[in-house]
């Protein structure tokens, strides 16, 4: 009798644990979303491959990024979905990252990571032109590998994560952003034709120029929160450029700078910055202050116009001046700022940034050899195209809210690409 009393209180335990499992499966959010899988092979002279399919979470659940599209020996693959959305062709998510382009004999695979912690590795090898990276949040990545025509371009992780450099790059200097936490990051190298780019960390980091760099000057950007930077050190072909820090630091300019001007970023708190010096050739850049400053042009530039950027906040800037060789750069504000064209520029169209919040930019056109860039609001700013752009066609970014963007125009040279679509709902660029 107690036998049977055992028996019947362990099987009430079993099936009271079988129910209870059967509730929590039905009221517990499974993390059970993952991306649909791999993309197949690029054709010759054409792009890889489509991604795999972007992963949709069910309610709790974590996207899972899938990996980019086969080697295409046209260009590299691009990068795979990731999460809950992407960023046109780099394809940026929220979830995990996606694998690279593979190898891609024309061009580098560009790669991009996800916002979550996913990392992912750079385009291979690419004998054409080095492979971007982009990581994740937490994640590193390696470099473009060799790259024999351009240095391999590298980002690093938004949470603290480091990077190396683009290798040694014979032709072009490799660039390299540190981390947004506190890492840092190594400058490009030697870089016999162009000087390495280099940015320190967003958090507190500091971070060396590029080198002597025979060809042009290394450019430097110090950290985003209170770090300096020294410029571009001597640069006998251009002059190095230098971005003060984040906070409230200062930077000077790029010295004397004999073939190009210096360029100069003011701080990214209230600080303001100096323009690019005398430039006997091209124009100085300025970088007014993140905050609420301003900051005047790049004077008179009798090769080039002087590029301008605007304060973050609500500041506004004038363009670029005369500028008979190449149209200035402008950007306007971050917060709600415009800002007016390349001006005149005979040479290449000017570029131009529209503002982050929900800002407008107008366009310039007629340009007689390559096409400008544009980027429209991040908020839900719009922007046109590159215009006719007889060389090249322009480049064009949509609004990261809902914007929408006009592609490259005629451009007989080269297509334009619509580069970023609307995160999530723009009509832009590359979105399932």
């Amino acid at each position: 009798m107690a036998s049977l009393r055992v028996l019947g209180a362990a099987f009430l335990v079993l099936l009271g644990a079988h129910f209870c499992a059967a509730g929590r499966s039905l009221f517990t959010f499974e993390e059970s979303a993952y991306g649909a899988g791999h993309g197949t092979g690029g054709a010759y002279g054409s792009w890889g491959g489509a991604a795999g399919a972007t992963a949709v979470a069910v309610v709790l659940g974590p996207g899972m990024g899938s990996s980019g599209g086969g080697a295409g020996y046209g260009a590299g693959g691009q990068g795979g979905h990731a999460g809950y959305g992407n960023w046109g062709e780099h394809e940026v998510g929220h979830g995990g990252g996606g694998g690279g382009g593979s190898a891609g004999y024309g061009a580098g695979g560009e790669h991009g990571g996800g916002y979550g912690s996913g990392t992912g590795s750079g385009g291979g090898a690419a004998y054409g032109a080095g492979g971007e990276h982009g990581s994740g949040g937490s994640g590193t990545g390696s470099g473009g590998g060799a790259g024999y025509g351009a240095g391999g371009e590298h980002g690093g992780g938004y949470g603290s994560g480091t990077g190396s450099g683009g290798g040694a790059g014979y032709g072009a200097g490799g660039e390299h952003g540190g981390g947004y936490g506190s890492g840092t990051g190594s400058g490009g190298g030697a870089g016999y034709g162009a000087g390495g780019e280099h940015g320190g960390g967003y958090g507190s980091g500091t971070g060396s120029g590029g080198g002597t760099a025979y060809g042009a000057g290394g450019e430097h950007g110090g950290g985003y929160g209170s770090g300096t930077g020294s410029g571009g050190g001597a640069g006998y072909g251009a002059g190095g450029e230098h971005g003060g820090g984040y906070g409230s630091g200062t930077g000077s300019g790029g010295g004397a700078g004999y073939g190009a001007g210096g360029e100069h970023g003011g701080g990214y708190g209230s600080g303001t910055g100096s323009g690019g010096g005398t430039a006997y050739v091209a124009g100085g850049e300025h970088g007014g202050g993140y905050g609420s400053g301003t900051g005047s042009g790049g004077g008179a530039g009798y090769g080039a116009g002087g590029e301008h950027g605007g304060g973050y906040g609500s500041g506004a800037g004038s363009g670029g001046g005369a500028g008979y060789g190449a149209g200035g750069e402008h950007g306007g504000g971050y917060g709600s700022g415009t800002g007016s064209g390349g001006g005149a520029g005979y040479g290449a169209g000017g570029e131009h940034g529209g503002g982050y919040g929900g800002g407008v930019a107008a366009r310039r056109r007629c340009r007689l050899r390559a096409g400008g860039e544009h980027g429209g609001g991040y908020g839900g700013g719009g922007g046109n195209g590159g215009g006719n752009g007889y060389g090249a066609g322009g480049d064009h970014g949509s609004g990261y809210g809902a914007g929408q963007g006009s592609g490259g125009g005629a451009s007989h040279g080269v297509g334009g690409a619509d580069i970023y679509g609307g995160y999530p709902g723009g009509a832009g660029g590359y979105y399932p």
